[in-house]
């Protein structure tokens, strides 16, 4: 039953980050809402997966204690203190309070509130926007989620490389009908939705610098699972040409050749997007994993893929024109960083970690205290992010979030490390491309705000947990037979006539060994399932008035 259950878990959350770019990025209130339903769904049939398990057992579990930090760290941000602490913790929050009394008495508007007018207050939350912080709410649990199912829900090589194979297909479809739609002109996302704000849509997302941080995730995931395959593969030990020829017409060749050239197209339609920052992320940590690989000494083949999808790359991107993609880097040399919109409005967003350095602002935010902070010299319009995600997660959660944060990628580094050696060898191309992928992300986050899109964020989340899973996870093994000359070994079901053997490499230690220690993670799965079921009901509320509203926009604009 509890397998079962693990199975289902793990294909609802796949399923959610399959979904998410294509809900636009999910950045509408409606979107993310089903998003995180969805991922909720499948964390608590994980938790009743464990609950039901006699063996159950958790990995990298400081990595979960970080994880619960962050969320106790929301749930303060969320109470409400007495003036005279919350201004202490947070004085952002109370000064926005009092301005907001001072309007309201000059004005007369309270008077006409349902609530009627606003005096003093018995008590403030410690966030300067409650309303938005929840929603971050929301969406943090369905990150931390999708990372613990992920992380814990796979056991074979194999069921994690069918859920990477999933990603990756829907990630060559999503580069075809970007390309597609660039040369169509179309200014419409999928050529249907107008967006609210504008801007050069590429693709399923409303800014290209979103696709593109997505799309060098994804293009992470399928890179490691190419080189997974190909380590499996036979060809290299294969002395006569006629037999290497053979092979080529195998089915593992024609998988080795699909995925190269998937990845080849995902690759290039980074570079048609115009992102400057996701074409520089994505050139720099594919040139420093071929450089890793080379010298490391080891895994020859590997690097001749890595250095020969990048050729083909550049190859596809000449053929579709090179000259949109040379013009939009040739600006980079025009940029003077310290005088750049972006460069000012990171360094504005510190004055605002400098007004709440403990705990911040509130997740969620920042387009709502920025204005106070918004310097002359930049664009007076609306920011709705610092495009750059450090100095937002400073301003927003303080020292501690960015103290509780870092020790969870530190965690989560660490113990994935530990593990590397005892991996299979498909796990550990796997973290190879993995890596990729959070080295992309890092790079971009520097300049953008793409992880404040649901998608690309449930994206990192599904990558970190399958960085776990690839360390983790057993494969089968067959004796050597002259079958294998003709099949990838890459975790794949061996032929009926091939002796099979379940790996005799120890799993390791994990945190579940002991009766006690699994009686309490049993207990800790069902307190957590009624929470994140409460959770669902309150989310429920919240997606049936982001409908309402849907709807009334969509009403308008039909009217107009």
């Amino acid at each position: 039953m509890h397998k079962w259950l693990r199975k289902m878990a793990r294909w609802t959350v796949v399923a959610a980050v399959v979904m998410a770019p294509w809900m636009f990025g999910a950045g509408a209130s409606w979107a993310y809402l089903v998003l995180c339903l969805m991922v909720l769904l499948g964390l608590m049939v994980y938790l009743l997966s464990v609950a039901s398990d006699p063996d159950c057992s958790l990995r990298l579990p400081l990595v979960a204690c970080g994880l619960v930090g962050l969320l106790l760290l929301l749930a303060l941000q969320l109470t409400s203190l007495p003036p005279r602490y919350a201004a202490s913790v947070n004085g952002i929050s109370v000064e926005s309070r009092q301005a907001m009394r001072s309007i309201f008495s000059q004005t007369g508007i309270g008077e006409f509130l349902v609530s009627g007018p606003k005096g003093e207050t018995a008590a403030l939350a410690v966030s300067a926007c409650p309303a938005a912080t929840w929603n971050s709410f929301y969406l943090y649990v369905a990150y931390a989620g999708a990372f613990l199912v992920l992380a814990n829900a796979f056991r074979r090589w194999r069921e994690l490389r069918a859920a990477v194979a999933v990603i990756t297909a829907s990630g060559f479809v999503m580069a075809v009908v970007a390309i597609a739609h660039k040369f169509s002109g179309s200014d419409l996302v999928l050529w249907f939705h107008k967006t609210h704000y504008g801007g050069a849509v590429f693709g399923p997302f409303a800014n290209p610098n979103h696709y593109a941080a997505y799309m060098n995730m994804a293009v992470g995931l399928a890179l490691g699972l190419l080189l997974a395959e190909a380590s499996g593969s036979r060809i290299g030990k294969l002395a006569k040409w006629r037999e290497k020829l053979a092979y080529l017409s195998s089915g593992g060749a024609n998988r080795l050749a699909m995925l190269a050239f998937a990845v080849v197209v995902m690759g290039a339609s980074v570079f048609i997007s115009l992102s400057r920052g996701g074409i520089t992320a994505l050139v720099l940590s594919v040139g420093l994993e071929g450089l890793v690989l080379s010298l490391a000494g080891k895994g020859l083949r590997a690097t001749r893929i890595v250095w020969g999808v990048a050729l083909l790359a550049f190859g596809m991107i000449i053929y579709l024109g090179w000259e949109p993609v040379v013009k939009e880097m040739g600006t980079l040399a025009q940029l003077e960083p310290l005088k750049e919109g972006r460069t000012l409005a990171a360094l504005a967003t510190l004055g605002i970690f400098h007004k709440a350095p403990l705990f911040g602002a509130g997740f969620g935010s920042f387009q709502y205290v920025f204005p106070a902070f918004q310097p002359g010299n930049i664009s007076s319009g609306r920011w709705l992010h610092a495009h750059n995600d450090y100095a937002q997660l400073l301003a927003e959660g303080g020292l501690v979030g960015a103290i509780l944060l870092l020790a969870t990628a530190v965690a989560l580094a660490s113990g994935v490390s530990r593990r590397f050696r005892k991996a299979i060898p498909q796990g550990k191309w796997m973290l190879g491309g993995v890596a990729v992928g959070f080295l992309t992300i890092a790079l971009h986050s520097a300049i953008g705000f793409a992880l404040h899109m649901p998608a690309i964020a449930l994206m990192l989340a599904a990558l970190g947990g399958m960085a776990v899973a690839a360390v983790h996870v057993k494969r089968r093994r067959k004796t050597p037979g002259f079958e294998e000359f003709f099949d990838v070994g890459g975790g794949q079901e061996p032929k009926a006539k091939t002796q099979v053997r379940e790996r005799t490499r120890s799993p390791g230690p994990s945190f579940g060994d002991g009766i006690l220690v699994q009686l309490g993670l049993r207990g800790l799965a069902l307190l957590a399932l009624a929470g994140i079921m409460v959770l669902g009901l309150w989310e429920l509320e919240s997606l049936r008035g982001a409908l309402a509203y849907t709807r009334f926009d969509m009403d308008r604009r039909a009217a107009q």
